[in-house]
């Protein structure tokens, strides 16, 4: 079942510790109050300067106020978790279940300008106008970057698919969450979980790399306390342990996008073992 949100003032603590923490928004007015109190909470406890705060603060206002007016509002949910492939940085996403109708920046790596298709149908000026104007500004002078994907709900009884728009926030050298948390248990069984927790079937097998196998041929290889996968675009990507939610994140997305697209299953160009 997918984690229960975990309340403000213990999340940042948590996704040190490698958690993906996922919150509730109201289907109104607050909700963008809602999601500034969730992102001030987690930079918090990740001891952020104040600027970089406000920054994301109007960032996540803007996400959750396009959620809950241009989608699916009662299903809108704000997610934070940590990775550190290529750089170490907080992943904060805003997620609704309105259909996914287009393609979008669903590299994480990627940055989408304002005038970049947003999604298959006529975006609203709220939508794609002066409001993601100021997200691409405000990423970019942080470093970071945003896009959007799809994916599927993490709260509920039910993982809905939908779709996530998502900005990261670069985490300074200095800052203690930078740093690689104590290696997690078996990677295998790390990666069985965290994609059961978002519908995914795995099955995994044994060979000179272990194998965990997500369906509609997508696999990731565990190998030399690594994680291997092939990703659109980018080519082989090595992750390193502490990255299992980013990954299983990437085959959530590959497997909507298969999904949406009616594409043909997407198989491995390599034989790692």
């Amino acid at each position: 079942m997918p984690e229960k949100p975990h309340t403000p003032g213990t999340a940042g603590t948590k996704l040190a510790e490698g958690a993906f923490s996922a919150w509730p928004l109201p289907p109104g007015p607050r909700a963008a109050a809602v999601a500034r109190a969730v992102v001030r909470s987690v930079l918090d406890e990740l001891d952020l300067p104040s600027e970089i705060v406000s920054d994301a603060q109007t960032i996540i206002s803007e996400l959750a106020t396009n959620a809950v007016v241009h989608g699916d509002r009662e299903s809108a949910e704000v997610w934070a978790y940590l990775s550190r492939h290529p750089s170490p940085r907080l992943n904060l996403k805003v997620f609704d279940a309105a259909p996914w109708r287009g393609s979008g920046a669903a590299d994480p790596a990627a940055t989408v300008t304002p005038t970049a298709p947003i999604t298959g149908e006529q975006a609203s000026d709220a939508y794609r106008g002066r409001g993601l104007m100021l997200v691409n500004a405000l990423t970019g002078e942080a470093g970071g970057c945003w896009g959007i994907h799809p994916t599927r709900r993490r709260l509920g009884p039910d993982p809905v698919p939908g779709k996530a728009v998502y900005f990261t926030v670069p985490l300074p050298k200095s800052s203690a969450a930078a740093l690689p948390p104590p290696a997690p248990g078996p990677l295998p069984e790390r990666l069985r979980e965290l994609a059961g927790a978002r519908g995914l079937r795995s099955l995994v097998s044994l060979g000179e790399a272990t194998v965990v196998h997500f369906g509609a041929g997508l696999w990731v290889w565990v190998k030399d306390r690594a994680l291997l996968c092939e990703l659109p675009g980018r080519g082989l990507v090595r992750y390193p342990p502490s990255d299992a939610v980013e990954v299983v994140e990437q085959m959530v997305r590959l497997c909507e996008e298969s999904t949406a697209d009616g594409a043909a299953p997407l198989v491995p160009s390599w034989d790692m073992c």
